[in-house]
């Protein structure tokens, strides 16, 4: 599979795919809308990917950012069990967040959890 991941248009064939019950077995599923347009108004800074993650700056309802609100955001992702990540100890990553892009159903829960976070 990292073979093909590796070649060249792979991502045009097979634009996502989801491992099955079985060991080693994987299917197509249909690919999902943009990520940085399911980040919505939580993000005024994404950085683009090509990868299976997006670096994002969260943003709370009131409009601010920065450490604490990033920490704020990765501990309620954190909670409900989305895969994140927070990087606190260097200035140039304290405020961003590295999400990893999932199935729809992972994005949906994504997406709920962001509104969530930002109406608590």
């Amino acid at each position: 599979m990292l073979a093909m991941r590796t070649g060249d248009h792979f991502d045009d064939v097979v634009p996502y795919v989801q491992p099955t019950p079985g060991p080693g077995v994987f299917e197509p599923i249909a690919p999902t809308t943009p990520v940085d347009v399911k980040l919505g108004k939580v993000r005024p800074f994404t950085y683009d990917s090509q990868s299976n993650f997006v670096f994002t700056e969260p943003v709370n309802a009131r409009g601010e950012s920065g450490p604490a609100i990033a920490r704020s955001a990765y501990e309620h992702l954190y909670a409900h069990k989305v895969l994140v990540r927070y990087f606190p100890n260097h200035p140039l990553t304290a405020s961003f967040l590295r999400i990893s892009i999932g199935t729809n159903a992972e994005m949906a829960v994504l997406r709920e959890q962001l509104d969530a976070w930002q109406r608590s």
